[in-house]
């Protein structure tokens, strides 16, 4: 192992070193009835970034990210977001 290259050599191969090199998971939400909506991104890590973009627009979202677990978190509307219509992206 190459201390902080974020590379990771063992028998079966190369991987990345997850404390080091930080990951992303990106899905898109909304039902159009829902205020509270539940991301899995399965980062397995607290320490992490949450952004919000209306597809439509372009314009980032405004809305109350709740850290819920190590791979969840909760998205919080005043308004429920219309089907499909909000891009969630988690780095971690």
């Amino acid at each position: 192992m190459d201390t902080g290259s974020g590379l990771i050599t063992s028998g079966t191969g190369l991987k990345i070193d997850t404390t080091v090199v930080a990951r992303k998971y990106a899905t898109t939400i909304g039902d159009g009835l829902s205020t509270s909506i539940v991301v899995t991104h399965g980062l397995g890590n607290v320490d992490i970034i949450t952004s919000l973009r209306d597809i439509a627009t372009n314009t980032v979202v405004d809305a109350d990210v709740t850290i819920s677990g190590s791979n969840t978190v909760t998205i919080g509307f005043a308004v429920p977001p219309g089907a499909s219509t909000i891009r969630v992206v988690v780095i971690g």
